[in-house]
């Protein structure tokens, strides 16, 4: 499977001086249009944390191109951020910018009752560890992923960097944004299926604004 990990830069500091509905005003849009560009190319949505997305690719449903669509949904994630600027920055008082992390390798679905859904493993952390290495309105994608994309996405030289929390060095690249082939992305999700999401996105905003200590 393939993770993906996008988060917004420097969220700390926007939950600090707006309040509670100004903040939903960002996180709530924000929220639903990158959701909407992961299920497009096939993904899943694992969990938000506060204005973070965390997806997978490979469950429930495989597709043997699924480290290409992850790699794809990060770009158009951004694309799709990019549309949004003039209004989240008007709210925001600043540019919202983003950063975004892909990597390939194990994850498995916990088990028992109370974990049902719940997916683990090393290469959810990975992902999180590479969008820390990604310059604001970047995407960085791991060697495995890489490796698994490199005939389909035209990417710049691998890097080596250091990544808190993992033993040595780690090889990282960024894709260019042109390909010499690509998935399809479907139509977005229907509106029941957002309407299924918004009690999710209230409660990330919610909890985002505790966890960062700004006004509920």
């Amino acid at each position: 499977m393939t993770a993906l990990f996008a988060d917004v830069v420097s969220s700390t500091e926007l939950a600090s001086r707006l309040d509670a509905e100004d903040l939903n005003a960002i996180v709530g849009p924000f929220l639903r249009a990158m959701t909407e560009e992961i299920e497009r190319f096939g993904g899943t949505i694992e969990k938000y944390a506060g204005d973070a997305v965390i997806a997978v690719f490979g469950s429930p449903v495989v597709h043997e191109d699924d480290p290409e669509r992850a790699v794809r949904a990060g770009l158009a994630m951004h694309k799709r951020l990019a549309a949004l600027q003039e209004e989240l920055a008007g709210k925001a008082g600043r540019p919202v910018e983003m950063r975004i992390g892909v990597e390939t390798g194990e994850i498995v679905a916990a088990v028992g009752r109370e974990a049902e859904g719940l997916l683990t493993g090393g290469t959810l952390h990975v992902a999180a560890r590479l969008q820390t290495a990604a310059p604001p309105g970047a995407l960085v994608v791991g060697e495995r992923a890489w490796r698994d994309t490199r005939d389909t996405i035209e990417y710049r030289p691998l890097e080596d960097v250091e990544l808190r929390g993992l033993e040595g060095p780690s090889r990282i690249c960024r894709p260019s944004g042109r390909a010499t082939s690509g998935v399809r992305a479907s139509q977005p999700a229907s509106r029941s299926s957002a309407v299924r999401r918004s009690s999710a996105y209230s409660a990330c905003c919610s909890g985002f604004r505790c966890a960062s200590g700004a006004p509920s």
